[in-house]
C-alpha cells in the first residue's frame, strides 16, 4: 500500500472511531507497530495546524483544529500533492492517459512521461488490472501500436471518478462552476459526503461528452429518486447553460447519482418505486427460509428495509462503498443475523452483478437483528430486588431498573430480613446488593451496586433471559457418535433413529429431513452440516449433535460436525427464542475454530449443553 493511501486509510478509521486501541489500528492496516508509528509521524507533518493525531494511554484520536482545510485534505489534497514516486498516482495517471485519449499509447511514452523505466510502468500496468478487473474493464495491447483500455463507457466514467480525480485537479469545473454547484447543493440540501462525488462527476460527464462518449444505454435497476422534482431540474438547467449543452436522459440520471446512493431523509423529497425492491427482498427471504427454518415478521421488516434496499442497489452499480461505522465484528455479535445477512448479499450479487462489501452485509445484518428481535418473548417478568439498606433504597433501584429493563418486568423489593427461598424460587431473577446466603436458590442472581451502571444491567439481564431458554424444559440435547464406514445418507439415518428410539421425534421426521436435503444440501462451510426439519412429536426443540471422528467428504465438502435439528411445529415465543440460541450457536460453530474444537471434545450431552450455554449466553 502506497504511503499516501495508508495516511488516508489512517484518516478513515479514526473518523469512525474516536479511539482506537494501537493494536486495533495495527491490525486494520496490516502493519507492525514501528510502522505505523513511522507513518503517523509522517502524516502529522503534513497535517501540520489542521489536525493532530495523538497516543495516550495505548489509544488513538484524531483532533481537528481547522475544519475547512481538514475537508481539503478529506477531498484528496494529499494525493494530489503526491508526486510519482508513488505508485498509486502513477497508476492514476496511466488510467487518466488510457481514458481520455483514444489513441494507443506505448509502455516507452508512459515511461518518458512519468521519468520511471520500462519495468516500473510494466508493473503498474498489472498492479491496474487487478484494480480494474473489479470495474469489468481491460487494458488491451494492439500489435504495434500500444496500449488501450475496453469497458463499458459507465465503468469507464466510474473509474475516472473513484481513482483518477483522487489525483488530480478538475479541468472543467472550475472555481466559479464549482461555488455555484455548493450553492445549488444548499439549496437541495445535499449530504456533506455526496457533494464532492457530484463535482467529480460533473467534471468527468462532460469530459466524456466533449470527447463523444456519450451514455447510450440505461443502467439497470439504477433508479433517480428525484428525476422528477423541480430543484433537479432547476440544477440539470444551470450545468446545460455553463457547458451550453442538452442532456439526455441517461446523462441526467447519470449525473443525479450522488443524490440517490444515501438516504438523508426527506431533503432533497425523493420518489421510490419500490418495484425492484420488493423483488429482490422476495429472493431473499426465499433464500433465506430455503436455509433456516425461522419465522419472524417479514412485513414488518420489509417495511423498514425497502428504501435502504433501494439506495444499497445504487451504491452497488456505481460502485460506492458505504461508510463503515461499525467499531465491532458484527459477525462475532450477531452471527446467525450475520449469516442472514450473507445469504442476502449473495442474492443481491446474483441479481445486480455487482459483489456486495462487507460494510452492506454489515448494514443488512442489523435490520435482520432487529428483525429476529422483534420475536422474543415479550410476557412481562417478576424479578424481585434485594437491599441491605431497607427498602427504601430497593424502591430507588427498583426505578432505575424499570428504566433500563422497561415496562415488561414486574418488581418487587425486599429488605435482607424479608426474604427466603420459599419466596425467591417464584421470580424469573433476583437483583441484589448483598451477597445471598440462603443455600439452593435455583434462580439467576446478579449483583448490584447501589448505583449502578445501565449498560451492565442491560448486559446481565439479557443473559439471564438467555440463560433460561437453555433449560431442559425447552430443549433436548443428544450426542452421536457418526461411522465414517457409511455414506452421509446413512448417517443421517442413524441419527434420526436414535432421535426416534428416544421417543423424541415422529416417524415421518425422517422423510422431511430427506426433502429438505433433496431441495438443498444443508453442508456448510469449516466441516458443518446442519439438517433440520419440523418435528411433530416433541413441544422441545431437539438438536441432536453428530461428530465424525475425522473429516468426512460430503460431495465437495468435508463434513466433521452435524447438527440436525427438529423443530416443534406450533413453536410459541419461547422456543423460537431456543431455536435462534441453537442457530447462534451453529453460526459461532462454523466461524470460530476454538469453539469447534471444543465441541469435538465434548464428551455427552450435558457438556454440549453447557458449551452452547457458556458460548450464546
Amino acid at each position: 500500500m502506497a504511503l499516501v493511501d495508508r495516511w488516508y486509510k489512517i484518516l478513515n478509521i479514526l473518523e469512525t472511531n474516536s479511539n482506537i486501541s494501537q493494536n486495533a489500528l495495527e491490525d486494520s492496516l496490516g502493519t507492525s507497530r514501528q510502522t505505523l508509528k513511522k507513518n503517523i509521524q509522517l502524516l502529522n507533518k503534513e497535517l501540520n495546524g489542521i489536525a493532530r493525531i495523538t497516543l495516550d494511554n495505548h489509544q488513538y484520536s484524531l483532533s481537528i483544529i481547522q475544519f475547512e482545510e481538514y475537508e481539503k485534505i478529506l477531498s484528496g489534497k494529499l494525493k494530489k500533492e503526491s508526486d510519482f514516486n508513488s505508485s498509486s498516482k502513477r497508476i492514476a495517471y496511466i488510467l487518466k492517459r488510457l481514458i481520455e485519449y483514444d489513441a494507443p499509447i506505448t509502455i516507452n511514452d508512459l515511461s518518458e512521461e512519468l521519468s520511471v523505466s520500462r519495468g516500473t510502468v510494466t508493473n503498474d500496468i498489472n498492479s491496474i488490472r487487478d484494480v480494474i478487473q473489479l470495474y469489468e474493464v481491460k487494458i488491451i495491447g494492439v500489435t504495434n501500436k500500444g496500449l488501450v483500455i475496453s469497458g463499458s463507457e459507465l465503468n469507464l466514467r466510474l473509474l475516472y471518478i473513484n481513482i483518477v480525480l483522487d489525483y488530480f485537479s478538475m479541468e472543467r469545473v472550475n472555481e466559479i462552476i464549482k461555488q455555484k454547484i455548493l450553492s445549488k447543493c444548499r439549496d437541495l440540501k445535499v449530504p456533506k459526503q455526496s457533494i464532492n462525488l457530484l463535482i467529480r462527476v460533473v467534471e468527468t460527464s462532460f469530459m466524456r461528452i466533449a470527447q463523444g462518449h456519450n451514455l447510450i444505454d440505461e443502467i439497470k435497476y439504477y433508479q433517480n429518486f428525484i428525476s422528477n422534482t423541480d430543484v433537479f431540474e432547476q440544477f440539470i438547467i444551470f450545468l446545460e447553460e455553463e457547458y451550453d449543452i442538452t442532456l439526455s436522459s441517461n446523462e441526467r440520471d447519470f449525473i443525479g447519482f450522488p443524490f440517490n446512493i444515501y438516504n438523508q431523509g426527506n431533503e432533497p423529497q425523493k420518489e421510490y418505486n419500490f418495484d425492484i425492491s420488493a423483488y429482490i427482498f422476495s429472493a431473499m427471504m426465499k433464500k433465506i427460509h430455503g436455509l433456516f427454518i425461522i419465522e419472524f415478521d417479514e412485513n414488518k421488516l420489509y417495511e423498514e428495509i425497502k428504501v435502504h434496499l433501494s439506495h444499497l442497489i445504487n451504491r452497488l452499480l456505481m460502485r460506492i462503498k458505504a461508510k463503515d461505522l461499525f467499531s465491532i465484528q458484527l459477525e462475532a455479535k450477531y452471527p446467525l443475523s450475520n449469516a442472514m445477512a450473507k445469504v442476502a448479499g449473495q442474492v443481491i450479487e446474483k441479481l445486480i452483478g455487482r459483489p456486495v462489501p462487507d460494510v452492506e452485509i454489515s448494514y443488512l445484518t442489523l435490520y435482520f437483528e432487529m428483525a429476529l428481535n422483534r420475536g422474543s418473548d415479550s410476557s412481562n417478568k417478576d424479578i424481585a430486588v434485594i437491599c441491605h439498606t431497607g427498602r427504601g433504597t430497593a424502591k430507588m433501584i427498583k426505578q432505575q431498573l424499570q428504566r433500563v429493563l422497561g415496562n415488561n418486568v414486574n418488581i418487587s423489593v425486599y429488605s435482607q430480613n424479608e426474604v427466603n427461598n420459599e419466596l425467591l424460587e417464584k421470580y424469573f431473577a433476583i437483583f441484589t446488593t448483598i451477597p445471598l446466603r440462603q443455600d439452593a436458590i435455583t434462580i439467576p442472581v446478579i449483583q448490584l451496586s447501589t448505583i449502578f451502571d445501565d449498560n451492565y444491567v442491560r448486559e446481565q439481564w439479557e443473559r439471564v433471559e438467555r440463560n433460561k431458554t437453555i433449560d431442559s424444559a425447552y430443549i433436548k440435547v443428544l450426542v452421536t457418535n457418526l461411522d465414517d464406514t457409511l455414506n452421509y445418507k446413512e448417517n443421517l439415518k442413524k441419527m434420526t433413529d436414535t432421535l426416534e428410539q428416544h421417543l423424541l421425534t415422529d416417524p415421518d421426521f425422517v422423510k422431511r429431513i430427506f426433502k429438505r436435503e433433496e431441495i438443498k444440501s444443508t453442508v456448510f462451510d469449516n466441516g458443518i452440516a446442519m439438517p433440520h426439519a419440523i418435528n411433530k412429536k416433541s413441544n422441545k426443540v431437539v438438536l441432536n449433535v453428530g461428530k465424525f471422528e475425522a473429516p468426512f467428504l460430503v460431495g465437495s465438502k468435508e463434513v466433521e460436525i452435524v447438527f440436525m435439528i427438529g423443530i416443534p411445529e406450533d413453536a410459541p415465543a419461547v422456543i423460537e427464542n431456543v431455536l435462534l440460541e441453537v442457530y447462534e450457536f451453529f453460526f459461532m460453530v462454523v466461524n470460530t475454530p476454538e469453539i469447534k474444537e471444543r465441541l469435538l471434545n465434548a464428551k455427552d450431552n450435558a457438556e454440549v449443553k453447557e458449551l452452547i450455554r457458556k458460548e450464546v449466553i
